[in-house]
């Protein structure tokens, strides 16, 4: 970021109220209620990705035209965050968009406390939202799960908010996920553990995303 973009961007963020910061490798200790943009729209800087394991192949990862673009993998291709992650108390936007394929799209591996979750859209050929793994349940038969197709090459926001009491989860400003937490066991689907500490993913699935934004949330702040 050179001087002159920086001085606007500051300045930008005075007259605005608003405070989005460039990205750090560790994001575990950010301030509160300051947007960390986590991905530069030019190159992987920050991110690793997913290459293969004994039995899976990822598809070929590249930046091109300001978002990352992941081709179809056997069957997962995947994008994970290099340094610290936010454990609880955190919020993630981003845009995602399916361009081949049909199935998970936008599928998110993130941090809640000591373990895992994953979040997918388009799963079980384009028609569930969900988490897996809520009690040992995945997705499609939890109490998670949304009935809800997604047209192809078409960004959606997605916003995903992590706290001690609850998971949710809003796309396109409609809350899909609201789960709370007390008494619930949290486990990643089997597998994609590999994707810690923070992923994005998708299965036999091509697609990409972009403006990705993580931020702290304060104790006791509201929506």
């Amino acid at each position: 970021m050179n001087l002159k973009f920086y001085i606007y961007i500051t300045l930008l963020c005075l007259l605005t109220g608003c405070a989005v910061l460039p990205y750090s490798r560790d994001l575990s200790n950010i301030s509160p209620n300051q947007w960390e943009e986590v991905f530069d729209g030019k190159s992987l800087k920050g991110w690793k990705p997913f290459i293969k394991t004994k039995y899976e192949t990822g598809g070929a990862v590249e930046v091109k035209n300001g978002a990352v673009q992941l081709a179809i993998g056997l069957p997962y291709s995947a994008v994970m965050w290099e340094g610290e992650f936010l454990r609880s108390n955190y919020e993630v936007e981003l845009k995602a968009k399916r361009t081949d394929g049909n199935d998970i799209f936008c599928g998110l591996l993130f941090p809640v406390g000591t373990n895992y979750c994953t979040m997918i859209l388009g799963g079980w050929g384009n028609s569930v939202v969900g988490l897996s793994c809520v009690n040992f349940m995945i997705a499609a038969d939890n109490e998670t799960a949304v009935m809800k197709s997604f047209m192809e090459n078409e960004w959606y926001d997605v916003k995903l908010r992590v706290t001690s009491e609850k998971i949710e989860a809003w796309v396109e400003g409609e809350q899909l996920i609201d789960l709370e937490l007390a008494e619930k066991i949290i486990t990643p689907y089997f597998g994609l553990e590999i994707f810690a500490p923070f992923g994005f993913f998708t299965f036999e699935t091509s697609a990409a995303v972009k403006d990705i934004y993580v931020k702290r949330i304060a104790e006791g702040e509201q929506l």
